[in-house]
């Protein structure tokens, strides 16, 4: 089973009341998961450690510029305006050259979370 470990807002998002959309960069040229399958969400915890947060299952898989997301996607993936995830993404990716003023592509993952 995949495992992703979402940004603090996301993560925080996702306790609450759950999030639709998770946004990585595209590094490879194969998604990091597949619709249909199940995929583990964690979150960032103390010493470099994660916890798991719960389940997912994949509906869908999309490649594309970053910048073409849209507000709905922002508020889907649990960030409440660009800011937040533009400052989140670069402070995330930026290093791994997949900042947001590159406008890198992006896999825009939707998901359904598991009861």
């Amino acid at each position: 089973m995949t495992t992703i470990t979402l940004p603090d807002c996301a993560a925080t998002a996702f306790a609450a009341e759950g999030i639709t959309l998770i946004c990585l960069p595209a590094a490879g040229a194969e998604p990091p998961a597949v619709p249909g399958e199940p995929i583990t969400l964690n979150a960032a915890a103390p010493y470099g450690k994660t916890r798991q947060l719960g389940t997912a299952k994949v509906t869908s898989v999309m490649r594309a510029r970053l910048e073409s997301i849209s507000d709905n996607d922002i508020l889907a993936a649990g960030f409440p305006n660009w800011t937040r995830f533009s400052a989140d993404w670069t402070t995330l990716h930026g290093a791994k050259g997949f900042a947001w003023d590159v406008d890198p592509e992006a896999w825009f993952i939707r998901i359904e979370v598991a009861a």
